[in-house]
Parts: structure tokens; C-alpha cells; sequence
């Protein structure tokens, strides 16, 4: 079997998702909902496979959109503990 991680969301990663879900919120709430239930299911998988995720697709779209969450631009916060 293989190893499971603790995977830890760290406040300011925490704050950066909440900000991000109102921002897309204002704009459709359940796109809002559905990316928010993908995003916690992408972290939550990590669990099993720590190394495996690349950049977010937010990452290119956050350049497009000046008035979303500035947080965001910067690296999540996650911590990983086996």
C-alpha cells in the first residue's frame, strides 16, 4: 500500500480560496460551487500523490482578470507531512 500524506491548507492558502470563490461567485455561483468542490477534491488528492499536480489553469487566467484576488498570484500554501 502506498504511503498517505497529511496534506495541511495553510491560512493564507485558506483566505486566497475564499477570496477566489467570491470573486467567481459574483459571477455565476454555481460555477463557483463546482470549481471550489474541484479545487478542495485536486488538494484532498494529494493525499495519495503528493508530487503529481502542475500549475493551476488559474495561473495563465489570473493575467486576463486585474481585479481578481491578487492573493492567488502567488504559490498555494500547502503543507505536506507523511
Amino acid at each position: 500500500m502506498s504511503q498517505k500524506y497529511q496534506v495541511v491548507i495553510q491560512p493564507e492558502a485558506q483566505q486566497g480560496i475564499e477570496e477566489a470563490y467570491l470573486w467567481f461567485s459574483n459571477d455565476s455561483p454555481r460555477k463557483a460551487r463546482l470549481w471550489l468542490e474541484g479545487l478542495y477534491k485536486a488538494i484532498l488528492s494529494l493525499e495519495q500523490m503528493p508530487y503529481r499536480c502542475s500549475l493551476a489553469f488559474e495561473n495563465n487566467f489570473l493575467k486576463e482578470y486585474p481585479s481578481f484576488p491578487q492573493r492567488l498570484e502567488h504559490e498555494a500554501r500547502l503543507s505536506l507531512k507523511s
